[in-house]
């Protein structure tokens, strides 16, 4: 067991993954210019179902849907509007406003989202993401990462049969489960029980973790972090409202936005519980994370996990090599560090 060994992964692992035609999933730079690489039914398809999103691009930044799928949009910074004119109209107790801005934040997330979730069947066939799956189960090893995906819970679940998506691997505890039977093609049906005490802390939420935002009747919206978290296998943005008279399903997601909010009580935990393995582990592993300038709170984590101690081993899969020198510093890392350039080559 290699239960020292912590993962630290970003983005950049899916690089290893090829959908339809070769694309990786995207980016937030390059979001809509991917998205709109689809056939026209596929484009037309999104523009009708989350017109109110192009709308409000359209009226803050002058894009529509075809200067969208020409340019870099970043979409951090939609994001980040949003969620100031959400928390200004909500202290100014401007209750409908908040509620017509939440909708358009929770149904930008769902487009998110619904355009990551069909590279997980395409996870399985990266010879290098299903070694890496492989070894965390058996090894019964930690990953925190930002990724919303489930990519590597896939690659986990192909690789050996037993489920990496349950309360358990998550190390939190979910309101509510919805799971549909599933079937691994190599070993047949999935055990829902975890062999080994593998964990999966995902710091930004999952694509197929729900929050249930609550609406009372005078449209007085509870976003403290204290609703009903779903967790679901299923396409549930497919088969239902993603809004109603009731409430908002919002996709628990935090979005790539420069002040992020960790208060909801579940992405707490996984904070907490991130912390304390951090503590313990002797060799860390980044792979596929350039520490991004809207993500401090991992700095503070780091230096707050690392205070009073060195940390043994430190292994940096990334052909990026920019951060290494502000990493080593914040760790107090004085050892050389083993450099590999991509997931394939560390497994190697």
């Amino acid at each position: 067991m290699k239960k020292d060994t912590v993962y630290l992964i970003g983005a950049g692992i899916n690089k290893c993954i090829k959908g339809e035609e070769g694309i990786s999933p995207p980016l937030s730079k390059s979001f809509f210019s991917t998205l709109f690489k689809k056939d026209k039914c596929a484009k037309e398809y999104y523009i009708t179902k989350f017109s109110s999103v192009f709308f409000y691009i359209e009226k803050y930044w002058r894009l529509n849907p075809d200067s969208l799928s020409k340019t870099h949009f970043d979409i951090g910074e939609c994001f980040a509007l949003l969620q100031l004119q959400i928390l200004e109209a909500l202290d100014e107790k401007r209750y409908l406003d908040a509620y017509e801005l939440i909708k358009i934040n929770s149904l930008f997330k769902v487009m998110f989202i619904e355009n990551l979730y069909p590279f997980q069947k395409f996870a399985k066939e990266s010879s290098a993401m299903v070694s890496f799956g492989k070894s965390i189960c058996e090894n019964g090893e930690s990953v925190i990462t930002f990724n919303y995906d489930c990519n590597l819970e896939n690659a986990i679940e192909y690789a050996t049969g037993v489920s990496a998506q349950n309360s358990q691997c998550y190390g939190v505890y979910f309101d509510e489960v919805k799971m549909q039977e599933e079937s691994n093609p190599i070993n047949g049906k999935i055990n829902n029980e975890s062999l080994n005490d593998f964990e999966i802390l995902k710091l930004h939420g999952s694509l197929n973790w729900v929050n249930y935002i609550e609406l009372k009747d005078d449209k007085k919206i509870n976003i403290d972090g204290s609703g009903k978290v779903i967790l679901t296998n299923k396409c549930w943005w497919e088969d239902n409202e993603i809004y109603t008279y009731k409430g908002i399903l919002d996709p628990l997601i935090i979005p790539p936005v420069l002040y992020k909010d960790y208060r909801q009580k579940l992405i707490h935990s996984i904070w907490k519980k991130a912390k304390d393995k951090l503590k313990n582990c002797k060799e860390l592993v980044i792979i596929g994370y350039s520490f991004p300038i809207t993500d401090f709170s991992i700095k503070k984590l780091l230096l707050e996990s690392f205070q009073g101690r060195e940390l043994e081993k430190l292994i940096w899969v990334n052909p990026n090599t920019t951060a290494i020198e502000d990493v080593k510093r914040i760790l107090h890392y004085n050892k050389p560090i083993i450099l590999c350039g991509c997931l394939e080559e560390f497994i190697k």
